[in-house]
This record gives C-alpha cells, structure tokens and sequence, in this order.
C-alpha cells in the first residue's frame, strides 16, 4: 500500500514539473504562454500617468531585436507578485492576433523592473532585463499618440 501511495505521488510531482510549475508554487512563463515564441509584432502602450490607461502614447514593431528580450523575460521563472502600479502594456500579436497582453514597469516609483500578465484570473510577474528595461526606455520617446 505504502508503495503505490509513493509512486502516485511521484507521479503527481513528475506532472506538476512538467507543466512548469515548482513546489515552490512558481511557475515557468513558457508553461503558461506556450506560442508567446511565435509573436511576430508587439504594440507597446505606454500610460502618461503611472497606473492610468486613459491617456497614452504608443508604437508597433515586428523588429526581432525588440520583441525577443520581452518574450524572453516573459518565458522565465516567475517572481512574487507585487503591487507597483503599471507603466504600460504591451500587446503581442501571433499572425495578426492578439495573443496575450504584458504589463511592465521599468522601474519608476522605487519599484523593480518587471512584466506581469494574467492567466486564468491568476497574476504572474516575471524580472524584466536590463536589455527590456533599456528597449521600453528608450522606445518611449518615438511613441506617438492614437
């Protein structure tokens, strides 16, 4: 009896691994947004008031170099959860289709650099690279209104 309670729970743990989840309750980005590797454009909003979708300024890309760091941050080990108040989003799109939408903050407001995305009414932050955090940065500037 004890042996088939063990090899179930094997079992158990050997499929929660492998759906990218941890014991640790974290979860790998790429278990979650499986085609996020297939986003061939990005529309990066960015909110003119931390937090406030309202008002807003934005540009679009297929360019690689920019979409590769995001979708490669986006892919990562999750990190706990946090409170700071978004910057801006970003739509990726897979062939013409939105796929999923990522929120960021690079880092105003005394907040770490991060992507936040929202699954199955479950938030997930991800840390946001020094080469993501310089992209959102810098692309700020050539966003233009609606």
């Amino acid at each position: 009896m004890k042996r088939l309670l063990y090899s179930i729970l094997s079992m158990l743990s050997m499929l929660a691994m492998a759906c990218g989840e941890r014991p640790d309750g974290r979860v790998k980005g790429a278990s979650l947004y499986p085609e996020l590797v297939l986003t061939d454009s990005v529309q990066v909003i960015y909110y003119d008031t931390l937090g406030e979708e309202r008002n807003f300024t934005f540009f679009s890309s297929t360019d690689t170099s920019i979409i590769a760091p995001v979708v490669k941050d986006a892919s990562a080990m999750t990190i706990d959860t946090t409170t700071c108040p978004k910057e801006g989003k970003i739509y990726c799109f897979v062939k013409g289709n939105i796929y999923t939408t990522i929120y960021f903050s690079t880092g105003k407001g005394g907040c770490s650099p991060h992507f936040r995305c929202i699954r199955d009414a479950q938030l997930y932050c991800f840390s946001m690279s020094e080469r993501s955090r310089e992209l959102l940065t810098g692309k700020r500037s050539s966003a233009v209104r609606p």
